[in-house]
């Protein structure tokens, strides 16, 4: 089992890195052996040889799950990700997308190892030494292994970059090095001083060289207080679609408008962890950084967060947030409490017209969020509305009747070419919601909508052909206020969670 799983090991490192590199496969090796001689320790001899099985099974599935996690994300995932498990069957297109029948090899020993099993486990086992002979070389080979492995972890802490630290330390323990840092940081938390905390976050953004003097006004500070608020998280959306042509044709020409008619940020840049889609919507509405070590919504949704909506209902607002998925993925149903959210609107609200396996099209959502906040508005209160598309999430299929750019011959079926064609459906249903807010149903919405494109996605990876080099994750803001004729795109590198949500906007 030590050498199938070692080998198994060298799958993982050449699926994910692109190589085996050999130097660091005495890490893998020391932890493999570790295991191996703690179950010889702990198991009778009679049932060892199917707890081997069924170890390499599980420790198999384990590691092509991280060979897929790591093929869609990006990333290598750690123990909290199995928190996540039951969100695999609402994704089940993106993963199957991302298949390689290659990660199927973690597997090909198992069909052995039961013939095997069935053939010889009526047979006597051979006597190679006795029992307490075996125990003595297992108890040794476990302190030799974990001391070795306890070396690595030691220098791993050491390491910030999780690729780096999985990659020299080896994927096991790598797992014990997330483990410990969790444990460290949840120690520090717990024992910080909140007044010395706030005190030195203030200290060091006073130091940033872009920040006014003390007491002075940010420029446009409460120029839109009283309008209602829109905000669209736009799903798998980069910053290069826009002004971009295909064939003569734009394919974003909604949004070309709003970025020259607006304060657009280009350079804004992805900063989730594990959460996705729900730490985007958290990094959004708190402005707080996510720990990437669990889904902000898993890890942080049982307390109140300071939080945008909170602020606005100081105001009178009301906060509402729209999207067509099922509210308990990526534990929304946590999130949006913990968020103080008025009220949400998950699937069972929109008719499924069957767009991508979500359900409900980009066109719906703002159907259905348009007539709820019509109500709002005809009873005279203001409101903040967040909107979560999905119509062009990964792999980027749009239905062949709702799609309205023709890409050319050399792009069609490739994910580049379905990237740009569902880009160009986000702009367009965008556009439909410009329209309906326009035709005045809604009161103050649309001087002063806020676009905001986020979310990472595997699309952004130059390995899926989707993205630029030197773009990589870049997303965009734009804030819309028609009214004032200040109009400019600011070159400064930001990210989506600037500013903090403990200060009262006017």
């Amino acid at each position: 089992m030590t050498a199938l799983l070692w080998i198994k090991m060298g799958l993982l490192r050449y699926f994910t890195f692109g190589e085996i590199a050999w130097r660091h496969l005495g890490a893998d090796a020391a932890a493999i052996a570790a295991l191996a001689s703690l179950l010889a320790l702990i198991l009778p001899g009679r049932g060892r040889g199917v707890a081997c099985w069924i170890v390499d099974a599980v420790v198999s599935t384990i590691l092509f799950a991280a060979t897929l996690y790591f093929a869609h994300f990006g990333s290598m995932p750690t123990y909290t990700a199995l928190l996540e498990l039951h969100q695999v069957p609402q994704v089940q297109a993106s993963v199957q997308s991302t298949m390689n029948p290659l990660y199927y090899l973690f597997f090909a020993d198992l069909p052995v190892w039961m013939g095997a099993w069935f053939i010889l486990r009526r047979r006597p086992a051979a006597r190679i030494a006795s029992v307490a002979n075996r125990r003595w070389l297992a108890a040794i080979a476990l302190v030799v292994c974990a001391g070795i492995v306890a070396a690595g972890v030691r220098e791993g802490l050491g390491i910030d970059n999780e690729l780096a630290a999985a990659d020299r330390e080896g994927f096991l323990s790598y797992q014990l090095i997330a483990a410990i840092k969790a444990d460290r940081e949840s120690r520090q938390a717990s024992a910080a001083d909140l007044a010395q905390t706030v005190s030195e976050i203030d200290a060091l953004q006073a130091s940033f060289p872009y920040r006014k003097s003390a007491g002075a006004a940010p420029a446009h500070f409460g120029e839109a207080a009283g309008s209602n608020l829109i905000v669209l998280q736009l799903e798998a959306f980069q910053n290069f679609p826009l002004h971009l042509e295909v064939d003569g044709r734009e394919v974003t020409p909604v949004l070309n408008k709003l970025a020259d008619e607006s304060y657009y940020f280009p350079r804004v840049y992805q900063q989730i962890g594990q959460g996705n889609t729900s730490d985007a919507e958290f990094m959004a509405n708190t402005s707080i950084y996510p720990t990437a070590k669990i889904a902000m919504s898993t890890g942080y949704g049982d307390r109140a967060l300071p939080s945008l909506p909170r602020l606005l209902q100081q105001d009178g607002y009301k906060a509402f947030t729209f999207h067509v998925n099922d509210v308990k993925f990526w534990d929304r149903n946590r999130l949006y409490p913990a968020l103080h959210f008025d009220r949400y609107f998950d699937k069972p609200n929109y008719i499924n017209d069957h767009f991508n396996e979500f359900g409900a099209s980009d066109e719906e959502l703002y159907r259905f969020g348009l007539e709820e906040l019509a109500k709002t508005s005809a009873a005279g209160t203001p409101f903040y509305a967040q909107f979560v598309t999905a119509s062009s999430h990964f792999p980027f299929k749009v239905p062949k009747d709702r799609q309205r750019l023709k890409v050319p011959e050399s792009l069609e079926g490739t994910q580049l070419g379905d990237y740009l064609i569902a880009a160009n459906y986000t702009d367009y249903a965008i556009g439909q919601l410009i329209e309906g807010l326009k035709k005045g149903r809604i009161v103050g919405s649309y001087d002063a909508s806020r676009l905001r494109g986020s979310l990472r996605t595997s699309a952004g990876r130059q390995r899926s052909g989707v993205g630029q080099p030197g773009a990589w994750h870049q997303v965009r803001f734009a804030r819309l206020p028609p009214e004032y004729p200040v109009y400019r795109a600011y070159a400064r590198s930001t990210g989506r969670a600037a500013g903090r949500a403990g200060r009262r906007p006017a």
